[in-house]
């Protein structure tokens, strides 16, 4: 079964569509201050999920508020570690999930992926949230930590180059924005496959994620929920 996990503390504390999210998702990925959040954030959400009995992830980010962590920096490594540092400080746990531009990035650039590892392993840190088919999910798998390998069910995907990658946002077919849409994509992540031009692409998912700033987040989280 997909453990579905999902975006939380992006816009504060006690919003109403993160507060109810919570009761229908396994994981929280839990916005650190990169992108969104703050401490005050962090903890509110941290006792929520212990409450709910939610798993959780410190969810980490370029350190760009102003473009929510979804376009790529030209920062180096040394400044992009010591702002993950001051992130996971704030929700120091077992697991991390990377956010937006930095996500995607540490996906393609092997060398950002190795560097990553190694800030990682210095925190102990033991899970990884990412895509099999990703140079972090490989250089971590090779040092010993876990990943649980990620779908998106609420994002389209596309064949680019013949790797398989979600369109872009801002692309036509980039966010499923309907209910139905966005759950027939789901059963397909649970046959592990998706379909693309005609064409059967198999997968190897262990988690799907739901946006929480989706529009369709929270009856979504709870169609899924009631399904299991």
């Amino acid at each position: 079964m997909l453990k579905i996990n999902c975006d939380i503390g992006e816009r504060g504390i006690a919003h109403p569509i993160d507060d109810q999210l919570m009761a229908y998702i396994d994981i929280a990925n839990i916005a650190c201050g990169g992108h969104a959040g703050d401490l005050d954030s962090v903890n509110y959400y941290r006792e929520l999920a212990l409450h709910h009995g939610v798993s959780m992830s410190a969810h980490l980010s370029y350190p760009d508020r102003l473009n929510f962590g979804r376009q790529r920096m030209e920062i180096s490594h040394a400044d992009l570690l010591d702002s993950l540092s001051e992130q996971y400080a704030l929700l120091p746990v077992a697991k991390v999930k990377f956010h937006g531009a930095l996500y995607h990035a540490a996906n393609m650039d092997a060398e950002l992926a190795r560097v990553l590892l190694g800030w990682l392993l210095k925190k102990q840190v033991l899970s990884l949230i990412a895509p099999e088919s990703s140079y972090l999910s490989k250089y971590c798998l090779a040092a010993g930590l876990r990943v649980e390998f990620e779908g998106f069910i609420e994002r389209g995907y596309q064949i680019k180059h013949g790797n398989l990658e979600l369109i872009p946002r801002g692309q036509i077919g980039a966010e499923l924005t309907t209910l139905e849409a966005a759950l027939a994509q789901y059963q397909l992540l649970k046959r592990q496959v998706l379909i693309i031009a005609g064409k059967e692409i198999p997968l190897n998912l262990t988690t799907a994620c739901i946006h929480s700033d989706s529009s369709i987040a929270l009856e979504l989280a709870s169609k899924i929920h009631v399904s299991k």
